[in-house]
């Protein structure tokens, strides 16, 4: 689900307004400190800065 939520942020940032429900579900269901701490991480920062911090 993490990727699903990571997805939905990023759609969020170019322009897509049906996301909300996607990322909070998502959220909800992420039960692993490191995948809620990714999670908080993706929600915190816009999208670039969030793959350039975890994703190099």
């Amino acid at each position: 689900m993490l990727e699903c939520l990571v997805q939905s942020v990023e759609d969020r940032e170019q322009g897509y307004c049906l996301t909300q429900n996607w990322i909070d579900t998502s959220l909800a269901s992420l039960k692993a400190p490191s995948a809620k701490a990714l999670a908080d991480a993706a929600l915190s920062m816009d999208f670039l800065q969030w793959q350039k911090s975890f994703l190099t």
